[in-house]
């Protein structure tokens, strides 16, 4: 079902990231990126900026909640894969767990929250 309504949807956006990290002592600064892909991932985009974040020492969990309708992606039928990296060459982000929820939405169908 839930590969249904990507397809079905025009556009794609992130209602909240939620970090559970494996060492909460650090301080590490990442971001949120994208890539559009076609033809299931064999032509793949340049990726894309989604937003960036900053994880405090001493805190074993990172949330961010965002409304989506401001952060809305154009799916026009592609594939879109999110993934975490580090905002600079020389860190690692020690992730434990993540939780990704986003928001579909088209012209046909209403707003949706499913976990990613």
């Amino acid at each position: 079902m839930f590969q249904n309504l990507v397809a079905e949807s025009n556009r794609i956006g992130v209602t909240k990231l939620l970090i559970e990290w494996k060492d909460y002592q650090t301080e590490c600064f990442g971001e949120l990126i994208f890539t559009k892909s076609k033809n299931k991932g064999k032509t793949k985009g340049k990726p894309q900026y989604y937003l960036s974040f900053t994880k405090t020492p001493g805190l074993r969990f990172t949330e961010i909640k965002l409304e989506s309708y401001t952060n809305f992606i154009q799916s026009n039928g592609d594939e879109i894969h999110f993934e975490i990296v580090p905002l600079f060459d020389d860190q690692k982000l020690d992730i434990k767990n993540c939780i990704l929820e986003i928001e579909l939405s088209s012209d046909s169908h209403k707003s949706q929250n499913l976990p990613y």
